[in-house]
């Protein structure tokens, strides 16, 4: 089997397309941090070993949190019911609107009640298959399930250039700075301290998601309910 190395750094296993002949613009395509970092001038090095069943490579500096998104509301959530699974969904805050299934997310999430007090804080699918939406789920029948309305989440696992979320967590090598700064950001957004006027600092590539609302699986919400009636009753008066 002929193996060809384009550059020797560190490595890690990405998983290849089946069927499909592998290449450097192919992988790339699986990685839109890529093409962001080099159009913002980021320095980064990719590298990879092309085999027969996979494919080995090095995504260098890699970011500890990929995406995340801030107090998503628990009842605009669709949980699912029988024979339809629910999902998680959210879209970019600040680039051309797609939507992603979040589902499967790996990661730490927080819990807030109504008055946006932090309750409860876990992490998400490190050991075992309870990735971040079963476990949200689970709480609505557990201890802390009168408890919270809201929720946060901070992601490990990117999106895909196809809008999908990556289908593993990457082995990644994160300089100690960007460590720190994400960690810290985790817990300024989390909790909010009254003297922190200065937001966390997640860096550019890092992504926020708004939470999508899937109206046809959930219903109107409150306002949308009230613009309604409101058009009814202007249309029967008229």
């Amino acid at each position: 089997m002929a193996l060809t190395a384009l550059s020797a750094v560190p490595w890690v296993v990405l998983p290849k397309r089946v069927g499909a002949t592998v290449g450097v613009s192919q992988i790339t395509a699986d990685l839109p941090q890529c093409r962001k970092s080099a159009a913002m001038g980021h320095q980064r090095t990719f590298s990879v070993l092309l085999g027969s069943d996979r494919v080995i490579g090095f995504w260098g500096l890699q970011m500890l949190i990929q995406n995340y998104g801030l107090l998503w509301r628990r009842d605009d959530v669709f949980w699912g019911k029988p024979k339809v699974a629910g999902h998680l969904k959210g879209y970019p805050a600040r680039s051309a609107f797609h939507v992603v299934d979040f589902r499967e997310q790996q990661g730490v999430y927080c819990l807030y009640d109504d008055n946006f007090k932090l309750v409860y804080v876990c992490q998400a699918g490190a050991n075992d298959n309870q990735r971040l939406f079963l476990r949200l789920r689970q709480h609505k029948v557990d201890a802390l399930a009168d408890r919270w309305t809201r929720f946060s989440w901070y992601g490990m696992r990117w999106v895909t250039n196809t809008h999908r979320l990556a289908k593993e967590v990457l082995r990644t090598q994160t300089k100690p700075a960007d460590i720190l700064n994400h960690v810290e950001a985790i817990l300024i957004s989390a909790a909010e301290p009254p003297h922190n006027r200065q937001g966390g600092r997640f860096g550019d590539e890092v992504v926020q998601y708004l939470q999508y609302r899937d109206e046809e699986q959930v219903g109107p919400d409150q306002f949308h309910m009230i613009r309604e009636i409101w058009k009814m009753h202007v249309k029967d008066a008229s």
